[in-house]
C-alpha cells in the first residue's frame, strides 16, 4: 500500500504536518516509535504546555548555523496563525504572563489529544510502536521499520525530534535517517547548568531574580528567575543561558558571573549597603540585606569571599564593603557542563539547514524528503519558541509535501 505522505515522528511538528497534509487531501501515515502520539508535548511547560510566545515570530530568538533560515517558515505560519489554529480546533489559548501562551485548560495533554483527534478526523492514519530504521530514496520512498515492516510513499517528512528528553522517543535516531545530510555538532539546550564548588549547595532551594554573564563570550542574559540546586542552577535564567553556551560546554568549562542584584545599578549598591549598615550597626552582616535578598544568599556570598556573616555591620570597613559589592554584582562561578539529554527540553545543532530549502523545508539532496521541528539545526529560546518552530515548520513541511 502506498501513501501520499509518510511522517516519521508523531510529536508536535509531525502532528502539525500530518493535519495540514491530510486537510489538503493527501493520504497520510504517521509512524510513531512510541505507544502514543504527542508524548513530548505532555511534558512541556511542566505539564501546562507553553505552546507559543508573543515574540516567537522574530528570528532573533532562534539559534543555529543560519538563524535567518527559519524566517520563511515563521512568516508563513505565525504566532497569530498558531493561536487561531488551536482556537479553531476548540482549544483556546491564554496569555499566562509576559507573552507566554498556554491552553486555557492549563493541560499539555489537551494539546496532544486535540491534535491527535484533529489528525484522525481528517482521515490520517497512525502506526504506533513503529520504529523506523531506514529510508530508501524514491520515488516511491521506501520506509523500513523494525521487525521487517515497510511502507511506501511519494514523499516523507522527518519529524523525529533531536536528542532531548529521550524517554519521550527523541533519542537522536532521526539523525541517522537523514543519511547523506550533514549533522552539525549537537548539545543539550534548555537544560539546567552544573556549577563547580559548593556555593550552590549552600543555596539549594533558593529562588531569586538574577542576571548571568559570560565575560569571554560577551553574553548577558536576564534578569529572570534563577533556582539553586545541589548541582548548580536551574530556572528560566539558567535554561536560557544553556541555549547560548551549550555547544561551548561540549568543549570546555566556562567562567560565568552572577548578578544577584540585577535591579540595582552597580554604582548604587555600595551606597545601599553603607546606608543599611549605618541604620543597623548592631545587626550581623549576614542579615544586612534581609528583605532585599533571600535570607541564605548573603551569608553564602560572604563565605565565598572569606567574610564572616556573624560580624557586626558597624564593624564593616570600606574595603569589605567594596569587595561585597563585587561579589553581589559579579559573583564568579565556573560552569562545568549541563544536566544532559535526559533533562534537556531542546537540541542545539542538527540537520544542516544549508542543505534544506527554507521556503518548503525540502531536502536539497533528496527531493521528496522534508524536515520539520527539532531535527533541524534550529533552536529557540526558552519560553514557547521551540514549539512555535514545531508548528511553523510542521505547517510548511506538511503543505509542501502535499503539493502546495
Amino acid at each position: 500500500m502506498k501513501y501520499g505522505l509518510i511522517v516519521v515522528g508523531g510529536g508536535a511538528a509531525g502532528l502539525m504536518a500530518g493535519v495540514v497534509a491530510a486537510r489538503r487531501g493527501a493520504r497520510v501515515l504517521i509512524l510513531e516509535r512510541g505507544p502514543r502520539l504527542g508524548r513530548k508535548i505532555l511534558v512541556t511547560g511542566n505539564g501546562r504546555c507553553n505552546l507559543t510566545n508573543a515574540l516567537a515570530d522574530g528570528v532573533e530568538h532562534y539559534r543555529g548555523g543560519e538563524p535567518r533560515f527559519c524566517y520563511g517558515a515563521l512568516r508563513r505560519f505565525t504566532v497569530a496563525d498558531t493561536l487561531a489554529f488551536f482556537d479553531e480546533l476548540g482549544l483556546p489559548c491564554v496569555d499566562g504572563g509576559r507573552g507566554h501562551f498556554f491552553p486555557r485548560s492549563d493541560s499539555a495533554a489537551d494539546v496532544a489529544d486535540t491534535l491527535d483527534l484533529a489528525y484522525r478526523e481528517t482521515g490520517g492514519e497512525v502506526a504506533t510502536n513503529a520504529r523506523v530504521i531506514e529510508l530508501i530514496p524514491g520515488p516511491p520512498w521506501i520506509v523500513k521499520g523494525a521487525g521487517g515492516r515497510s511502507w511506501a510513499a511519494d514523499s516523507v517528512i522527518l519529524a523525529t525530534g533531536g536528542s532531548s528528553a529521550p524517554r519521550t522517543g527523541s533519542d537522536g535516531g532521526g539523525f541517522a535517517l537523514a543519511e547523506g545530510h550533514r549533522i552539525t555538532p549537537i548539545a543539550p539546550a534548555i537544560v539546567p547548568l552544573v556549577l563547580e564548588g559548593n556555593f550552590t549547595h549552600f543555596l539549594q532551594g533558593v529562588r531569586l531574580q538574577a542576571g548571568l554573564r559570560v565575560p569571554e563570550r560577551g553574553i548577558e542574559v536576564g534578569p529572570a528567575e534563577l533556582m539553586f540546586a545541589h548541582y548548580g542552577v536551574s530556572g528560566p535564567l539558567a535554561l536560557q543561558l544553556s541555549v547560548e553556551i551549550g555547544l561551548d560546554l561540549e568543549r570546555d568549562y566556562l567562567r560565568l558571573e552572577l548578578d544577584l542584584l540585577p535591579d540595582i545599578p552597580h554604582d548604587e549598591v555600595s551606597s545601599v549597603i553603607r546606608s543599611r549598615a549605618e541604620a543597623h550597626p548592631k545587626r550581623e552582616l549576614g542579615n544586612l540585606l534581609l528583605g532585599v535578598l533571600p535570607r541564605k544568599v548573603l551569608p553564602a556570598v560572604l563565605r565565598q569571599g572569606r567574610g564572616d556573616p556573624g560580624r557586626l555591620c558597624g564593624e564593616m570597613t570600606g574595603e569589605v564593603r567594596e569587595r561585597l559589592v563585587g561579589l553581589l554584582k559579579s559573583h564568579p562561578v565556573v560552569c562545568t557542563g549541563t544536566r544532559g539529554w535526559d533533562e534537556a527540553a531542546a537540541t542545539l545543532g542538527g540537520v544542516d539547514t544549508g542543505e534544506v530549502e527554507p521556503r518548503t523545508l525540502e531536502s536539497r539532496i533528496h527531493p521528496g524528503l522534508y524536515f520539520a521541528g527539532e531535527i533541524l539545526d534550529v533552536c529557540g529560546e526558552c519560553g514557547g519558541f521551540n514549539l512555535q518552530w514545531a508548528w511553523s515548520s510542521g505547517y510548511v513541511a506538511g503543505a509542501s509535501a502535499s503539493g502546495e
